[in-house]
């Protein structure tokens, strides 16, 4: 069965058949299992397998890092990635992801975690690089928008699974789980498109139909690493910060669940709204949310306040993210830029807070600076190269030039 692209006769990019993206998106979330069930899966391996948080960090590094070196290979050698095809790439993915979570199952050492974790990550990057790809074909915040959504709610559901399998299998149970759900989903891969769409080359788009990532879309590239970098250190201590500030443990977890609801219900506007009214002005307003939160974590410590800045923070930062994906493909519209998304993301949120780990201070004004500072300057740059795409027509557009 091919993919069929939808198409509702106003010329609208509709992108891939909702059967399509329905089987990418659930074989997405359960490629990013790790990473969406991050906290519960690592206190489990603590008490089943003994790591201990400085070794917790380096296996999620592992993961995640994995995942960015997975993106990045799909990002930087298109033409292998179009031999072997969006569907075969899916499929050797996901087959990485369970063997090496297989190996995972005995009670190996930390360093045994650490290696095999990579190849898991790389498997993992493999299959966001495709779901990425895929999702950029159509209206892309709205498709981003309702994956994250979708996301959201299974790691809900996944956090409670993964805790009741450490306890009743131990570590072993977590890893297992993982490979049973990967190879669970692989026949979906049968429906996944082999490649992209083929259009005429879009007005404005400077690189339309082009495999390779240009110059500016490097540029938004690098504005996004920055950016997800800056708010994933805090995203990584919110919870240490609103007990420094006061808060009870209990007050503050209960708080960060009120968080994650908040966050769904960004990705559910961005879902309902979608492009229509293009996407520069939600990013504007995610982003100023998102600047004018940090700043004021850096000011006002308080734990009254905890709930509502955090509320801001969350909920303009998962407004930011389907309208920077809109962004990017805007600037450049290969799939290779569209795919490099994931890795941005998952890598700034693993790189951020083991960075952010040697600036704490007990009132975390030194993390909350400098990923204020970060970020400004990341969303200044990404808004400023937006900018020049639309301001400069493209046969005339001098060429941005990025280091190599």
């Amino acid at each position: 069965m091919e993919p069929v692209m939808e198409n509702d006769g106003s010329g609208e990019r509709k992108g891939f058949g909702l059967s399509v993206l329905a089987c990418v998106m659930l074989v997405g979330m359960v490629a990013n299992a790790f990473s969406n069930t991050l906290p519960v899966l690592l206190t489990s391996l603590g008490r089943t397998r003994g790591l201990t948080e400085v070794e917790g960090g380096l296996f999620t590094l592992a993961e995640l890092g994995g995942l960015a070196v997975g993106v990045f290979l799909c990002a930087s050698l298109p033409g292998l990635v179009e031999r072997l095809n969006w569907r075969r790439t899916a499929i050797l993915g996901l087959l990485l992801i369970a063997l090496a979570n297989l190996l995972m199952i005995p009670p190996v050492g930390f360093a045994y975690l650490f290696i095999f974790g990579i190849p898991a990550g790389i498997g993992a990057g493999l299959v966001n690089a495709v779901l990425y790809a895929v999702l950029a074909e159509g209206d892309g915040a709205r498709a981003l928008g309702a994956f994250n959504t979708l996301q959201l709610a299974f790691a809900a559901a996944g956090m409670l699974l993964m805790s009741y399998l450490a306890t009743r299998f131990g570590g072993g149970g977590l890893f297992a789980a993982l490979s049973i759900m990967t190879l669970l989903v692989l026949p979906l891969c049968r429906f996944f498109p082999k490649g992209r769409l083929h259009r005429p080359a879009e007005a404005g788009s400077a690189v339309a139909d082009t495999r390779r990532i240009s110059p500016a879309g490097w540029a938004v590239v690098v504005g996004m690493a920055l950016y997800f970098t800056a708010t994933g250190a805090t995203f990584g201590f919110i919870a240490y910060m609103g007990i420094a500030w006061g808060g009870s443990r209990e007050m503050v977890e209960g708080t960060v669940s009120i968080m994650m609801i908040v966050s769904m219900a960004a990705t559910i506007f961005a879902t309902l709204l979608g492009s229509r009214f293009g996407y520069v002005w939600p990013l504007a307003v995610g982003a100023t949310g998102v600047v004018f939160a940090l700043l004021l974590f850096v000011l006002v410590m308080p734990v009254q306040t905890f709930l509502l800045l955090g509320c801001i923070f969350y909920f303009s930062a998962n407004l930011v993210v389907p309208y920077l994906f809109d962004a990017l493909t805007d600037v450049d519209s290969s799939s290779s830029a569209a795919m490099m998304l994931g890795g941005t993301q998952l890598g700034g949120i693993a790189i951020g807070p083991a960075i952010a780990g040697f600036l704490v201070t007990p009132d975390y004004r030194v993390v909350n600076g400098l990923a204020f500072l970060l970020s400004a300057t990341a969303l200044f740059w990404i808004f400023f190269v937006i900018w020049r795409h639309r301001r400069v027509p493209v046969d005339q557009a001098p060429m941005l030039r990025v280091p190599h």
